[in-house]
């Protein structure tokens, strides 16, 4: 068997074509965030897809008591509903009706109806719909 060794140094950045940039005198910080901002502007160029997705995740906590908090991403700028459903599909609380810009967004649910007034416990679902997407997730509010 034959050993062998792997070494890296700090001064050195690789992209798929090999290395970028080197400095023998220590590490070139400007150049490298130079080159790495290049790279990152030639892909977004040539991407059609955005770098984010439209995507509801789980909510937290959950189960939760009193308050919790649901995540989502969005890959255009579009007009969203984020909405809370019983378990029977009635509307219970409406949390965001307007147009968003892509990206991450969060927005807490403090477990109360459209009126103000405390929700039962039980199973509740939240409901994610763009222009294009739908996404459902449940949760547990307990009390």
């Amino acid at each position: 068997m034959g050993s062998f060794g792997i070494s890296y140094d700090r001064s050195m950045i690789i992209d798929r074509t090999g290395i970028v940039q080197y400095s023998s005198d220590g590490v070139n910080l400007s150049a490298i965030q130079a080159k790495i901002d290049e790279l990152l502007a030639t892909t977004i160029k040539n991407e059609k897809s955005s770098l984010f997705s439209f995507d509801l995740y789980s909510n937290y906590p959950n189960p939760f008591n009193p308050i919790t908090t649901i995540r989502f991403s969005l890959d255009v700028k579009q007009k969203i509903n984020l909405n809370i459903f019983d378990a029977q599909g009635r509307l219970i609380r409406r949390l965001i009706e307007a147009e968003e810009n892509p990206g991450f967004h969060s927005v807490q649910w403090n477990g109360k109806n459209q009126k103000g007034l405390p929700a039962a416990s039980g199973v509740y679902f939240y409901q994610l719909q763009g222009d294009k997407n739908k996404v459902v997730k449940k949760m547990q509010l307990l009390r």
